[in-house]
């Protein structure tokens, strides 16, 4: 009897690694493989910076259509471009050209 129950308990703790090892397996399984945890949390850092990305291009094209509407019906709008971008003036105005002010440069430290 007492070599029955040996082989008993010797089977159950076999029974208990084995269960022990799939259960590990399956957890490395579950994070690390394809499509797993780590792979799956880092899509998703990845959607959220695609999604931010979208986000500023949308108000970029929101700011581009309310400049472009600007330009169609404003004369303001189409002065300012003329006058910033094509330096264009009205007739009898005078331009002043003020030069520019010299950059300033930071000392550098003396090399010994």
């Amino acid at each position: 009897m007492e070599h029955r129950g040996l082989q008993q308990s010797f089977r159950l703790r076999i029974a208990l690694v084995v269960c022990i090892c799939l259960t590990v397996a399956v957890i490395l399984m579950a994070v690390f493989k394809d499509k797993g945890w780590l792979d799956v949390r880092a899509r998703a850092k990845h959607l959220a910076a695609v999604e931010s990305e979208i986000r500023d291009m949308e108000a970029e094209n929101q700011w581009l259509r309310e400049d472009i509407q600007a330009l169609r019906t404003d004369p303001a709008a189409i002065e300012k471009i003329a006058r910033e971008q094509l330096k264009l003036v009205k007739p009898g105005e005078i331009v002043l050209i003020l030069p520019e002010e010299p950059k300033q440069e930071e000392p550098q430290p003396d090399k010994k």
